[in-house]
């Protein structure tokens, strides 16, 4: 049998994808399978395709959470504009120590709710309940998530993100090249 893309070479194996019998030079050993040059671009460019769309919801994760940060700064200003405009000098502290705590928070919860939503996706239980029963199911879920995210989850989830992203990113790249 001879190779598929050099007919004067004798064939060493098969792609195990397409078929064709392959010498040597057209041949790799990819995770335990034998793949021609051709069905490896091909999986390349698969394999980018499924980065770029595990990437979107990570950019948009991370586009949300400083929209909410930028919200929640420009709310926080509110209310510090106007003691300032009254004269009160006590509101340059709130500026400065009370704004980054708050938008942190809010930053935060976003980040730890999120996190819940992946545990309650694995979890898959069905709640049967009345209304007061999701009343207090979701005030409870926005009380771990703030606490979560307040005491360095949000960080954590955050940073995770950032990995995954740059982590698809670079797949999408190296396909590219």
């Amino acid at each position: 049998m001879r190779c598929f893309y050099h007919n004067d070479v004798d064939a060493v194996g098969t792609c195990s994808r397409c078929g064709k019998a392959t010498c040597r030079r057209c041949v790799e050993d990819v995770g335990g399978a034998l793949l021609c040059a051709n069905c490896r671009e091909l999986g390349r460019g698969e394999a980018a395709e499924e980065a770029s769309q595990e990437a979107e919801p990570l950019r948009r994760a991370i586009r949300r959470s400083y929209i909410i940060a930028g919200i929640t700064f420009v709310l926080c200003l509110l209310p510090v504009l106007d003691a300032l405009s009254k004269g009160d000098g006590r509101a340059l502290l709130l500026l400065i120590f009370g704004a980054p705590f708050v938008v942190y928070m809010i930053w935060s919860w976003y980040w730890g709710y999120r996190a819940l939503n992946r545990f309650r996706e694995r979890v898959r239980f069905l709640l049967i309940m009345p209304l007061i029963g999701w009343l207090i199911y979701f005030e409870l879920k926005l009380c771990i998530a703030g606490m979560y995210g307040i005491c360095g989850g949000g960080i954590h989830e955050y940073l995770k993100t950032r990995r995954l992203l740059a982590a698809a990113d670079h797949v999408t790249a190296s396909a590219a090249a």
